[in-house]
């Protein structure tokens, strides 16, 4: 059956799939395609994780309406989760020894913001000491349940303190 006799629903049902596959691909292809899966174990001794600590990010979305800018604080714990205010959420990361990071968050909107609902998105960026970049692509579950994405997404921040609780 081809896609002019399946049913909507039928559409509507691989097109998720779809897209599951592909969020899937590019959460595996980022992590492995920057050596950021161990390959084997070590027994090195563990590096500092550069990105353990409290950051302010300026957060740029690529809004259908245009760019748009917010200010959002995370804690980086040492347990490779953190928390995220403005909007309020969560996720979890991993870094190299090259200051390479891939993280996994999700959040509601920014208060005020022009994509409301439920984003998830995959950033994947370079850390120094006090400074981050990374890019990332977001999806939303808006809150009349469609969705919308991918949607760019870059960040640049600030480290303010390696407090981490």
């Amino acid at each position: 059956m081809n896609d002019t006799t399946r049913t909507p629903a039928a559409q509507a049902r691989r097109s998720r799939r779809l897209r599951s596959a592909a969020v899937a691909t590019v959460l595996t292809a980022g992590l492995l395609g920057f050596g950021l899966a161990p390959a084997t174990a070590t027994t090195a001794a563990p590096k500092d994780d550069l990105l353990v600590g409290t950051w302010t990010w300026d957060v740029t979305v690529q809004a259908p309406s245009g760019p748009s800018v917010s200010v959002t604080g995370f804690v980086f714990h040492p347990d490779h989760t953190f928390n995220a205010t403005n909007p309020d959420g969560s996720g979890f990361w991993i870094e190299n020894d090259r200051g390479e990071f891939a993280l996994y968050v999700t959040h509601g909107s920014v208060p005020n913001g022009v994509i409301p609902g439920t984003i998830q998105a995959v950033h994947i960026g370079v850390v120094t000491k006090k400074h981050e970049h990374s890019s990332a692509y977001a999806f939303v579950q808006s809150p009349d349940g469609t969705r919308i994405g991918p949607v760019t997404v870059t960040s640049t921040g600030v480290k303010t303190s390696n407090a981490s609780g």
